[in-house]
């Protein structure tokens, strides 16, 4: 179905080891010299290249085992600095690390601990702060607060692991401002530019249209977002900035360079620092980084007439991101950013080779392409949350487009602000009403008809899921020689799935009752 290149499994092998070394660091060297000892004689495998296969998988595997092991004793030690103080009220003084988000009338922000109750601490552990009393704080910023240690240690796949943060603090009174703290110049100037943006749309746009705006053009979840009719219409992705959002970038980077009558050749120099600046802002996370390189790779190889195949620039993307985020591997946003992806590029290419003769499928293209991405989440999505939406299809045929004619314009609007306001004002005056027709129709499609909600799936049935999918998905292609399906029966398998489909349908439909739902929030 993808090309046997063991490219495309080098970040299998990775991502297994970095799950081996997180749960088994205590004895990742231990690991380490058995699997030298007793899987030597096996990598010469039956030729040259066969033996150099297996000789990067099992590099690629104890590089995850050892940046595995490494997050984890990282994670181990940080927590220990800070677990003495759990539960109990301190003064400490640290670095604020990010810009501050709204937090139930406050602000809350991830702080560097430079020193607690006087004393210095040598590892500089990272808390989650909330704040009742807000300030206009900055990144970079050095802060002196009082306030209550608190939180579990968190697990591998949690926000808090992944960004290194061991704990949060519950902020008593005003933080008291100390001067500047040590933070990169880059830093400063990424975080410098983010908070401008941020301030041109709360300035020219009403609160809960600005934090739609924020939320769909830099990714930030402030309270008054409703993430669950975004979630239950299947359009979450438009809060999660990856490679669609870059594309709007990217377009309006490209529409003023065309404007300008720039070259080709020159804009995708130029597109560079571009994208790189927008991963950065965006806040560095898997989506973003996987669309950041991904594009970098592309531009690259049309610069130097070398174009690389999108399966490839994905495994590579996913190489790089583990590399850089080891914890990645357990969150749920990089395996569903990487699967509607690799709808995209794998699934759907098979689909329009096979059907591409068919007027009904040239006239339904955009209706099949974000099939394709959305049937390679469900499985994901089934079993974590235990329910689908049916509408996601239509959902993101009507709701991309204008998603993204609004966050055109709420950028233009937001770069505009930044040297002519009353520009800004005036664009964002507009955007307010398609802002306005998003929420509405967004509200209108989840009240409709079409959540199925039913009990978490098993992993084997997820496992199932892609297996059936990739399966009839390769019997699509036509033989060369014989003309014919290269699954055998093709189109009667593809009968019986559709009948059992129906049938699992008919039996949610049947017997899955509304009921209550309640969800408890574990504040600490």
């Amino acid at each position: 179905m993808i090309s046997g290149s063991p490219l495309l499994w080098l970040p299998f092998s990775l991502g297994a080891g970095i799950v081996a070394g997180w749960y088994l660091r205590n004895y990742a060297l231990l690991i380490l010299l058995v699997l030298t000892v007793l899987l030597s004689p096996f990598l010469s495998g039956r030729g040259p290249e066969e033996g150099r296969k297996r000789v990067g998988f099992l590099c690629f595997f104890i590089l995850g085992l050892l940046f595995g092991s490494g997050e984890g004793w990282r994670a181990a030690r940080q927590r220990q600095l800070i677990q003495v103080y759990q539960g109990r009220t301190v003064d400490l003084v640290g670095t604020v690390l990010e810009t501050p988000a709204p937090w139930r009338g406050g602000v809350r922000f991830l702080l560097r601990v430079e020193e607690v109750a006087g004393e210095q601490l040598a590892g500089q552990p990272r808390l989650e702060v909330f704040s009742f009393q807000g300030g206009d704080y900055a990144y970079g910023q050095r802060l002196a607060l009082r306030g209550r240690v608190f939180g579990d240690a968190p697990g591998p796949g949690s926000a808090w692991a992944r960004d290194r943060v061991v704990g949060g603090l519950l902020s008593e009174g005003q933080a008291e401002e100390r001067g500047e703290g040590e933070v990169s110049v880059l830093g400063r100037l990424v975080h410098s530019c983010q908070r401008k943006l941020l301030r041109v749309g709360e300035a020219t746009l009403p609160p809960k249209e600005a934090a739609l705006l924020h939320g769909m053009l830099l990714g930030r979840r402030e309270p008054a977002l409703p993430t669950y009719n975004f979630e239950r219409v299947g359009v979450a992705h438009l809060l999660s900035v990856s490679g669609l959002h870059l594309t709007f970038w990217l377009g309006l980077f490209w529409g003023l360079g065309k404007s300008f009558r720039l070259p080709d050749r020159v804009l995708g120099i130029l597109a560079i620092p571009a994208v790189a600046l927008f991963v950065l802002i965006a806040g560095g996370g898997a989506p973003a980084l996987r669309a950041g390189i991904m594009t970098l790779l592309a531009l690259f190889g049309d610069l130097t007439h070398r174009p690389a195949r999108g399966p490839h620039l994905l495994a590579v993307a996913a190489i790089a991101i583990l590399l850089l985020r080891p914890l990645e591997v357990f969150a749920l946003g990089f395996w569903l950013s990487f699967a509607a992806c690799a709808g995209l590029l794998i699934i759907y290419p098979r689909w329009e080779q096979a059907f591409s003769v068919y007027p009904w499928f040239v006239k339904s293209r955009g209706f099949f392409l974000s099939l394709a991405a959305q049937l390679m989440v469900t499985p994901l999505l089934s079993k974590v949350y235990g329910g689908v939406s049916l509408m996601a299809p239509v959902a993101n045929l009507l709701l991309v487009p204008l998603g993204g004619l609004i966050v055109q314009i709420g950028l233009v609007a937001a770069l505009a602000g930044l040297f002519f306001f009353p520009l800004a004002r005036l664009l964002n005056a507009g955007n307010a009403v398609l802002i306005k027709l998003f929420q509405e129709l967004i509200t209108l499609l989840a009240k409709l008809p079409g959540y199925l909600s039913f009990p978490p799936w098993p992993w084997l049935a997820v496992g199932a899921s892609y297996g059936v999918i990739f399966l009839l998905t390769w019997g699509l292609a036509v033989n060369p020689v014989t003309k014919k399906r290269r699954l055998p029966l093709f189109y009667i398998l593809l009968v019986l799935v559709l009948i059992g489909l129906l049938v699992v349908g008919a039996y949610l439909v049947r017997d899955l009752r509304p009921s209550l739902q309640m969800v408890f929030f574990d504040v600490g």
